[in-house]
This record gives C-alpha cells, sequence and structure tokens, in this order.
C-alpha cells in the first residue's frame, strides 16, 4: 500500500548507512519549475494515468507558465493547492494500481525523476519514502513570483518546517526513520508562537493546513514525548542531550505552554512526564529508540 507522506514536512533527505544500488546512482538535477512548465510531458507506461489526472496537470503547468511569464504578483498558494490535489491523485492511483513490489524501482524513477521534469516544483520517491507531492522548498526559490502571503509564508518556511522533509525539526535525525529529539536546541514556544502568528496572517487552505498539521504534531508529541517499550521496559524520552539538559527543557516548555491559551493540556503533559522522570518511572536515553 502506497502512503501519502505529507511534506509538511516537514524538508532534506538523509540517505542510509548502507544505501541500495537505486538509491546511490546519480540521478538527473531537475530542472526550475518554469523550464518544467514547458517541457514535454511524458508519463511512461508504468502506470494508466487517468484523463482527469491529466487534465489536473495540464491545468497546474498552464498556472505556472502564467505565474513564469507574469514574474510576480501570482498566487503560490493556489498553485500549491492544485500540487496538493495532483500528489494526491498520484497516491492513489498507484495505491489502486496493484504495482507489485518488483516495479518498485521504476515507479521511483518516474516519481523522483522522471514526473518532476514537466510536473513543476514536485518530488517523489519509492525507495525508503513513498510519496509523491509537491516541493516546498521549490517553491521557496521561487517566492518572488508570489504575492504578500506567498512571500510571508516562503520566508518563515525553513524555521518552521525545518530542512530535512523526512522528518521533524525538533529531531535530529540519526536513521533513516528516526533520530533524537533536540531538547535546549528547539525552542518548542517559540515554535507554536511562530506557527499561531502565521496562522493569524495567512488566509490560504494551503498554507494554513501544513500549520495546522504540523501544530498538531508539537501537541501530540509533548503531550506525551516518553515513548513506551516492550519486555516490561521503562517508558523512555529519547534525547540528544544529557539527562539534566532535558529536564531542563522540558521544564521550561511546560512554564511557556501553560501560559498560552488552549495549551494547558499539553503543558500538563509535561509535567507528568517530568514527574515521572523525577520518579524513575521514565528514563531518558540518546538515540535509542531504532
Amino acid at each position: 500500500m502506497i502512503r501519502w507522506a505529507y511534506g509538511i514536512a516537514l524538508a532534506a533527505a538523509l540517505l542510509a548507512a548502507e544505501a541500495s544500488p537505486a538509491e546511490t546512482r546519480k540521478t538527473a538535477a531537475p530542472s526550475g519549475p518554469c523550464a518544467a512548465a514547458a517541457a514535454a510531458v511524458n508519463y511512461g507506461r508504468l502506470l494508466n494515468v487517468p484523463d482527469a489526472l491529466r487534465k489536473d496537470v495540464d491545468a497546474y503547468r498552464q498556472a505556472w507558465k502564467e505565474a513564469c511569464a507574469k514574474k510576480g504578483g501570482s498566487s503560490l498558494a493556489a498553485l500549491l493547492a492544485q500540487g496538493d490535489r495532483i500528489g494526491k491523485g498520484f497516491t492513489a492511483l498507484a495505491d489502486k494500481s496493484g504495482i507489485k513490489e518488483t516495479k518498485y524501482e521504476e515507479l521511483h524513477e518516474l516519481w523522483q525523476n522522471a514526473y518532476p521534469r514537466f510536473i513543476p516544483a514536485f518530488h517523489g520517491s519509492m525507495i525508503e519514502y513513498e510519496y509523491i507531492e509537491p516541493d516546498l522548498a521549490a517553491f521557496a526559490r521561487q517566492a518572488a513570483l508570489g504575492d504578500a502571503d506567498d512571500k510571508v509564508f516562503f520566508s518563515n518556511q525553513r524555521a518552521v518546517f525545518g530542512t530535512d522533509k523526512h522528518s521533524f525539526p525538533w529531531v535530529n535525525r540519526t536513521w533513516d526513520h528516526g533520530g533524537c529529539v533536540r531538547f535546549g536546541r528547539y525552542d518548542w514556544v517559540a515554535a507554536v508562537a511562530r506557527i499561531e502568528d502565521l496562522e493569524g496572517k495567512l488566509g490560504a487552505a494551503a498554507y494554513r493546513t501544513r500549520l495546522a498539521e504540523l501544530k498538531d504534531r508539537i501537541r501530540n508529541y509533548l503531550s506525551n514525548p516518553a515513548a513506551k517499550r516492550d519486555g516490561g521496559k521503562k517508558p523512555v524520552v529519547d534525547s540528544c542531550v544529557p539527562r539534566a539538559q532535558t529536564i531542563a527543557a522540558l521544564d521550561k516548555a511546560a512554564r511557556g505552554l501553560h501560559a498560552r491559551k488552549g495549551w494547558e493540556p499539553v503543558a500538563a503533559g509535561l509535567r507528568k512526564t517530568l514527574d515521572d522522570i523525577r520518579a524513575s518511572r521514565t528514563e531518558i536515553c540518546n538515540d535509542c529508540l531504532r
């Protein structure tokens, strides 16, 4: 089953320590969105792309052509919304197509290289990570083509979402699918304040959805940052820094979030975690949840 990896991500990929040949082979550098909008369309033969999805791609390419010709004042948020719809369309198509695992490398080649050549500001993968979606970093590089709201969003994009598109900004990823949490280095309270400030300034659904999803992930993680373990082991908080610094960072976040409206339950969850750590019911480790 192909999973939809929303790129709130989130944001720059790390490769596996022992990458497969498909992961390490040299890939073609994607063209910029304006060049991609004018490039020849070639979907290949693996996927039977329906007419409705082809029309969505054509409309998206035309909108990019118009934005590139206008050279400013277009709505990148509207383009991003179109891109989101296209990404979901390709993901649903791959799910329904019943593609065999032996064909995943061929699909990876399409999503990582072939499709971004003619679908502007897109990226994808089928090895280690499975997604096809708009590339926020590519959008950010075209911020000059956008309107005032676009410039506000993309001027904050790296600070809010980080630079690792496969993880969250509070995680120092040390392996393909995880790592330790940057307690003491990631300012949870400032991050929440920035997100909520942007929510107050921006009206476009494509931006607000990404901000709301990131805020929900912060809320869910901080409400109970201790991970459960099997075999009767105590829950653990995986931290990049020593115990004393982790406790100080948790306490700072609890106090700061308690003062923010709507975040009191999260602060309570943090205080419970602190109580459990001090009572030795929960442990702190460094990069131990592989």
